[in-house]
């Protein structure tokens, strides 16, 4: 047993200080892993595609991404990216592409759960600004395209992906592959009670420290709690699993580090609880087995989640709140009425950048009637309506978001009746600080309140 101890306390030691950065960097780095598309979801001005798929991983201990996206006629588009938080352009790589010849992306990382990346596309012939964001449960990975065309003609996309537990979010050699599979084979046997499976996965000089236990254990300790006829804790009903550093030492040896989400079942009872999980595997005469092992709760998110004040369905709610937004937006550039009143509620109230207020009813009469009557006689033009720098708070079924609108109007001026008046000499632009707050009714979110302000409010500037 003390020699096993040595080799353990020398292997940890090595993977702390040899791989450290890698293992520190997946752990605190919400965005590591693979994810899936859901279109449904998504919204697109143009044709939707067939598939993407998002995978960032660390490599050679640097954040790396890679997305492949499938068009509908089937071609793909693949590009990686190294973000670089230095405050210059760097080229990236894309292979598939049609339109343009050349991209480079300047990085920003306003906070750990976003990434923002201006892209210029053939050297400045075309930008497009994406924003990558990440779900408080890490479930749900956004992206947030938009940008101005040649033509001048503006576009938004919003793209929301799941996370794939099941894929690896590290490059894996062929014994690390080996060894993640194993690691597959230990939670399907626990979920499927077969003990003979999941005993047979464990080195008789195992040694490990199990979170419910005073001390390290040996491998005698699991084979009394797995014996035929007794009775586990509490049965293992479903599992994910999410991998953070899988890192071979040598042929023989190889330490992973991953995070599982459980839902087991107590007394009749359900519950779901999150580990942080710690196994040092050798290959051995039986194959891959388990010689050394520790694991811990991991309360990180819990905690994260309550410092926002967030329910556990507001996963999924930015994805969906983002979606209606870019919606908004494109009935606005289209001067759609209805569209635009059937997402307000009735009891609508705004404050507008010179503290007017009014309802919907006053509002629609009011700004956007008038608005979108000059936009469909071809009198008026949005030569920018971009969102930015969005922050979303949840509280239950109600979101309060804030962020910056930056607008850039020809063809009208706000006239002294709060009601647009036609001008085609007439320009503005400028930068909105707004806050919004949405409802969710029947499922469906809707605009409750607006308040806009400007900081430097410039003449004849949009509301």
């Amino acid at each position: 047993m003390s020699a096993i101890l040595r080799l353990l306390r020398t292997l940890f030691l090595a993977s702390f200080t040899f791989a450290g950065g890698c293992i520190v960097a997946a752990q605190t780095n919400p965005f590591i892993g693979t994810s899936k598309f859901v279109p449904e979801r998504s919204h697109f001005e143009g044709t939707t595609p067939k598939d993407i798929k998002v995978r960032f991983l660390i490599d050679k201990d640097e954040l790396r991404e890679e997305e492949e996206l499938t068009r509908s006629n089937r071609s793909t588009r693949t590009a990686v990216f190294i973000p670089r938080y230095d405050g210059m352009e760097h080229p990236f790589t894309m292979s598939g592409e049609t339109k343009h010849k050349s991209h480079a992306a300047l990085w920003n990382r306003p906070d750990d759960r976003t990434i923002e990346r201006r892209i210029d596309h053939d050297n400045g012939l075309e930008y497009t600004t994406e924003r990558l964001s990440v779900s408080p449960d890490g479930e749900t990975l956004t992206e947030t395209h938009f940008g101005k065309r040649p033509d001048g003609t503006s576009y938004e996309t919003v793209i929301v992906l799941q996370r794939d537990s099941k894929t690896p979010s590290v490059s894996l050699s062929p014994a690390e592959k080996e060894v993640w599979a194993q690691e597959e084979v230990y939670w399907r046997s626990l979920k499927a009670d077969d003990r003979e499976t999941y005993l047979r996965l464990w080195d008789e000089r195992f040694v490990g420290w199990p979170r419910f236990e005073a001390a390290p254990a040996g491998k005698e300790k699991i084979r009394q709690d797995y014996a035929p006829g007794t009775t586990v804790r509490a049965k293992l009903v479903d599992y994910k699993l999410e991998p953070l550093s899988v890192r071979a030492y040598g042929n023989d040896m190889v330490i992973a580090f991953y995070r599982a989400i459980l839902r087991r079942e107590r007394n009749g009872q359900a519950e779901t609880s999150r580990s942080r999980l710690t196994h040092t595997w050798m290959r051995t005469d039986h194959g891959w087995q388990i010689v050394g092992g520790m694991s811990a709760d991991d309360n990180q998110p819990a905690v994260s989640a309550q410092s926002n004040r967030e329910t556990p369905e507001s996963s999924g709610y930015e994805a969906e709140l983002r979606t209606f937004m870019a919606g908004l937006r494109k009935a606005s550039l289209e001067g759609d009425v209805d569209a635009i009143a059937n997402s307000m509620t009735d009891d609508y109230v705004q404050t507008d950048i010179n503290g007017y207020r009014q309802d919907k009813t006053t509002w629609l009469n009011e700004y956007f009637k008038p608005l979108a009557d000059l936009i469909k006689a071809g009198k008026f033009r949005w030569d920018e309506y971009e969102r930015t720098n969005l922050r979303f708070r949840f509280y239950g079924d109600c979101a309060v978001v804030t962020g910056e609108l930056h607008a850039k109007g020809t063809g009208a001026k706000f006239g002294g009746q709060h009601t647009w008046v036609a001008d085609p000499n007439a320009s503005f632009s400028g930068t909105l600080h707004f806050t919004h707050v949405y409802i969710k009714r029947n499922g469906k979110w809707m605009l409750a309140a607006l308040h806009n302000q400007m900081s430097m409010p410039p003449a004849n500037a949009a509301k």
